[in-house]
C-alpha cells in the first residue's frame, strides 16, 4: 500500500531536509534533527530553512565556541506603510524594521490586507514601498530579508485573482 496524504508528504519533506542537513557534515546533526521535528510538529505549513550564508556564519560562530542564534521568521507583519492599518508612515515602517531587527527577526513576510473584488489593491504603491523598505534594510546594514505576502479575505473572485497573479504571494 502506498503512503499518501498530508502525513506522508510531511514525512517525505522531513526526510529530504534531514538528508540535506546530514550531507552538510555538520558536527551537530542531532540538534538539527530535533529542531526539524519540532518545526514540523508546530508549524506544519511552514518550513524554516537557513540560507547558505547564514548556515556558514552560524557554523563558524559555533566552531569559535560562540553562541549560535538562528533568528526568527515573522510570517505575518503589516510593515509596509500606506497599505492598511499597519505602519502609517515611512518613518513608522523604518522604526518597525529597526525594532524587528533588534528583536532578532531575520525574515519578514509583509502581509497587507487584500480583499479581491471588494477593495482595490494598489500594486504600484505596494511595490514602491517594498523597495523603500528593502533599500532602508540595505542602507542600515540590517541582516534581514523581506518578502511579499498578503492577508487575504477570501471572496468569490479570490481564485481568479490568484491565478492571474493579482495577489502578492511570495515574489
Amino acid at each position: 500500500m502506498r503512503d499518501t496524504g498530508r502525513g506522508a508528504q510531511r514525512r517525505r519533506v522531513r526526510h529530504a531536509v534531514e538528508q540535506e542537513v546530514l550531507q552538510q557534515e555538520l558536527l551537530f546533526p542531532l540538534l538539527f534533527r530535533i529542531l526539524l521535528r519540532h518545526t514540523f510538529r508546530f508549524r506544519r505549513f511552514f518550513i524554516v530553512f537557513l540560507k547558505e550564508r547564514r548556515r556558514a556564519q552560524a557554523f563558524e560562530q559555533f566552531l569559535k565556541g560562540g553562541e549560535v542564534t538562528m533568528g526568527f521568521v515573522d510570517i505575518h507583519h503589516h510593515i509596509i506603510y500606506g497599505m492598511d492599518d499597519g505602519a502609517k508612515s515611512e518613518e513608522d515602517m523604518r522604526n518597525m524594521l529597526l525594532k524587528a531587527s533588534a528583536d532578532g527577526i531575520t525574515t519578514i513576510v509583509a502581509t497587507p490586507h487584500v480583499t479581491p473584488g471588494v477593495h482595490h489593491f494598489d500594486w504600484d504603491r505596494f511595490d514602491r514601498h517594498m523597495e523603500k523598505a528593502r533599500s532602508f534594510i540595505k542602507e542600515q546594514g540590517i541582516d534581514m530579508e523581506l518578502y511579499k505576502g498578503c492577508e487575504i479575505l477570501y471572496t468569490d473572485p479570490t481564485r481568479h485573482y490568484l491565478e492571474d497573479d493579482r495577489i502578492p504571494s511570495g515574489r
